[in-house]
């Protein structure tokens, strides 16, 4: 059986370029906010995915489903929060 390796870490400027291709409007709003928040928090894509608003809440992300069912909190900085949730307006992405 070949040996796995875990996945590479992307770099900050792999991770504006993604940003990047997202566009303008209220859907790359989105794509924009859930990229950085995967980036920043570490969340898995199922995690972020099964978020509620209600879920990120003064710099932390709660996990209610997580791998194996359990429930986890993560602690995200305002820098890491993108703009328009939680009330951060300062647009700070990576």
């Amino acid at each position: 059986m070949p040996t796995r390796y875990p996945p590479g870490i992307l770099t900050p400027d792999a991770i504006r370029r993604l940003l990047d291709v997202c566009g303008a409007g209220p859907m790359a709003f989105r794509d924009r906010a859930l990229i950085a928040l995967l980036y920043r928090s570490g969340l898995r894509v199922s995690e972020a995915l099964a978020l509620y608003p209600k879920d990120v809440e003064g710099g932390a992300v709660r996990v209610l489903r997580g791998k194996g069912g359990r429930s986890r909190t993560v602690g995200l900085t305002p820098a890491g929060m993108p703009r328009g949730v939680d009330g951060c307006s300062d647009g700070t992405l990576p």
